[in-house]
């Protein structure tokens, strides 16, 4: 199994866009990238709106090399229905979240107009809630819908594992590092090697975020490091928005170290030091 992450916040950008080759499939898993459209009272800069396009370019290239496409949600940093995607989707299976059951008004609308518009290119189209698919000796094993944070204000999402038969990989999709039980247990009965977590929102800490969740979920992160097959814990997109985010998460990097497990951004996974435009808006204005 091969794992490319092909854009997120440590790369400088919202995203979780990630690609996977096992020996029966090529699967791209959640192919949107966005910005956030105000932060610092700021509008995205034009080194962010520059790396958004590259990094549509390059969600577009694995695009046109997958076999299956993934959509765990719909937000737009998960999918993106506004760019020309039919070469991308032309010919695929997509196995996506159910727009129709246990899901938000918002997200509804959003899934039912994608399906609509991809559906004139794709080979096949199918809800994966809580439902399991192989292909050769690859199984994608997708989540019930699971709350998006805390509770169920922004809908559901669909974690998925994904098993080839010697390595395996689960992707956590927007669950906001985990605080509830069923989120866990998801990832607890697959129990994987590498482990792809959105991570916490700290950066709304005070707002729409509060520090009993936070605490949630770091006691339900530091769980996931006493897991006997995780190999590489990867922590990554809205705990990325904050520039202090490593702060917050330091009892679980010297928990997953002393287990003997890996652990960083999906940036330092692919070898590169992690760019952070987002937090950093306000610098990047001041730099001009």
């Amino acid at each position: 199994m091969k794992i490319t992450f092909i854009a997120g916040e440590s790369f400088g950008t919202r995203s979780m866009a990630t690609y996977i080759e096992t020996k029966d499939a090529n699967i791209l898993i959640d192919p949107g990238v966005a910005l956030a459209p105000r932060r610092f009272g700021l509008p995205p800069h034009p080194i962010e709106l520059d790396k958004q396009k590259e990094h549509w370019n390059n969600i577009v290239e694995y695009g046109k090399k997958a076999d299956i496409m993934v959509i765990t949600h719909y937000h737009y940093d998960h999918h993106n229905p506004r760019q020309d995607i039919s070469t991308m989707f032309s010919d695929k299976i997509v196995l996506c979240k159910d727009p129709t059951e246990n899901i938000n008004y918002s997200q509804s609308r959003r899934g039912i107009y994608f399906i609509e518009k991809i559906n004139k290119y794709v080979r096949k189209t199918e809800y994966a809630d809580g439902k399991t698919f192989r292909f050769g000796d690859t199984y994608l094993v997708f989540s019930a819908p699971l709350p998006h944070g805390e509770d169920t204000r922004l809908g559901y999402v669909l974690g998925v594992y994904i098993y080839d038969g010697e390595n395996s990989f689960l992707f956590s999709s927007d669950v906001e590092g985990i605080p509830l039980k069923e989120q866990l247990d998801f990832i607890h009965s697959q129990n994987p090697q590498l482990l792809y977590i959105d991570g916490p929102l700290t950066y709304m800490l005070g707002s729409k975020y509060n520090k009993d969740i936070l605490h949630m979920s770091i006691s339900n992160l530091l769980r996931l490091t006493d897991m006997d097959n995780l190999e590489v814990f990867i922590l990554d997109h809205h705990l990325i928005r904050d520039a202090e985010w490593l702060s917050w998460v330091l009892e679980v990097y010297e928990a997953a170290r002393y287990n003997g497990i890996w652990i960083g951004t999906a940036a330092e996974f692919m070898g590169k030091k992690p760019k952070l435009l987002e937090a950093y808006r306000r610098e990047l204005y001041r730099e001009r």
